[in-house]
């Protein structure tokens, strides 16, 4: 079989499937129940109130925590986030809602997308900064699941990688602003396997306390003490396990190369060890 099919063939069917169903909800959306409900105007979350960034490894920002490399903002190593936040490609889109248009197919099927009663208030005011970010350290991962897109996201990142002083920088305009209620340090790779996200937690944590620094791992890379303790080291308030799967043949359906025992043993080292140490944090889940 061909490389480019090799998650199969029902994999790149379901990919198209979902565009040519993103684009008729859009329509739908434009052509039917804009004229339906004219006392209704379209609001995104994301654009105006900044709840949700992605900054990809190799720099890109997007406002679309499942794309890879189709909406590009911006790039944090030519500009800083609050550069960026108000430059032209987003005003671009908040032009696009404030004519109460959808600017992208993606739009129509976001979570963010709002359907908001027409009042006095301005729904399109733009927040200062953003409100929660997601900083991709690394796109390495340990595993191959098909629904994280692998082949597009080693074709979107290529090499590129962000520098420390570059993630330094981006923690340093968090703390500056203070508008995050969380910074989430983790992407489409997995976030232990880069040897600084200790040194990022303690970085944002020390700066800005109130914030609430989040990762997800498959957990593989914690089935080892020194790691965890590393871990514990830190003030990390959320871990959350992504673990698919209640047995290793249901498990390496999505996870492929995984080893739920080793997943499940990292949690366990992690709950007991930081119960031994009297801990409160992180919430595990």
């Amino acid at each position: 079989m061909p490389e480019k099919y090799k998650y199969g063939l029902s994999y790149h069917f379901n990919i198209a499937a979902r565009f040519v169903a993103k684009e008729l909800l859009r329509a739908f959306y434009h052509y039917i129940y804009r004229p339906l409900r004219p006392g209704i105007q379209f609001h995104c979350r994301n654009i105006f109130e900044g709840s949700n960034a992605l900054v990809f490894s190799n720099g890109e920002v997007t406002c679309v925590c499942a794309d890879h490399g189709l909406i590009n903002l911006g790039n944090v190593n030519e500009s800083s986030l609050e550069e960026i936040w108000h430059g032209e490609k987003f005003e671009e889109l908040r032009a696009s809602f404030r004519l109460n248009r959808l600017p992208l197919n993606h739009c129509a099927a976001c979570f963010a997308f709002e359907r908001i009663p027409k009042s006095s208030r301005n729904i399109h005011e733009v927040k200062p900064f953003f409100f929660n970010i997601h900083i991709e350290t690394t796109p390495v991962c340990n595993l191959e699941c098909a629904i994280c897109r692998r082949d597009e996201v080693e074709k979107h990142r290529g090499g590129d990688r962000l520098s420390p002083e570059t993630v330094h920088s981006l923690l340093d305009e968090i703390i500056k602003h203070r508008t995050n209620k969380f910074v989430l340090l983790f992407g489409f790779g997995e976030p232990f396997l880069d040897k600084n996200i200790y040194g990022y937690i303690d970085y944002v944590k020390s700066g800005f306390p109130e914030t609430i620094v989040s990762i997800s791992t498959n957990g593989i890379p914690l089935d080892n003490d020194q790691n965890i303790e590393k871990l514990l080291d830190t003030d990390i308030d959320i871990i959350l396990f992504s673990v698919d799967g209640i047995n290793q043949s249901e498990y390496v359906k999505y996870g492929r190369g995984g080893d739920l025992k080793r997943a499940l043993s990292a949690m366990e080292k992690l709950v007991k060890r930081r119960n031994e140490r009297g801990q409160d944090h992180p919430y595990i889940v």
